[in-house]
């Protein structure tokens, strides 16, 4: 199904929603329940003082996100399933900021016609966003 172009503004606004839900995963904490099999270490985890653990870790650490927040990621990924997987990708590429030429290489189209599918994406995103708004309202 096609849906028509979208205007900059609500292309700019789900470009940014896109990037929050991004941004929102990454900042979920990480545990050992929900890593990949791969990462799991038969060593138990250890238990270091707040003092080794500052100096260890100085990496600065964000804020979870709130509830909001989560919840509209959850609502956007369950649109994005009903996107094809190349849709999926694209968009999903371009809310991690992956560059252009990386996209170019990674699908092996121009970046004339990754844009214009990106585009198309957003607006099929757009479109059953707003029918999953509709049926929501409705019940």
């Amino acid at each position: 199904m096609s849906y028509p172009p979208l205007s900059a503004g609500e292309r700019t606004a789900l470009k940014a929603r896109l990037t929050s839900c991004f941004e929102t995963l990454s900042a979920l904490p990480d545990t050992s329940h929900t890593r990949p099999q791969a990462f799991l270490s038969h060593w138990p985890d250890m238990k270091r003082s707040a003092k080794k653990g500052a100096i260890l870790n100085r990496a600065v650490t964000r804020p979870r996100p709130s509830p909001e927040a989560i919840s509209d990621c959850e609502r956007l990924l369950d649109a994005l399933y009903d996107l094809t997987p190349f849709q999926r990708q694209l968009l999903i590429a371009r809310a991690a900021h992956l560059p252009w030429q990386a996209l170019m290489a990674r699908f092996g189209k121009s970046r004339t016609h990754i844009t214009r599918l990106h585009l198309m994406a957003l607006a099929d995103l757009a479109g059953r966003l707003q029918a999953r708004a509709k049926v929501r309202k409705a019940r």
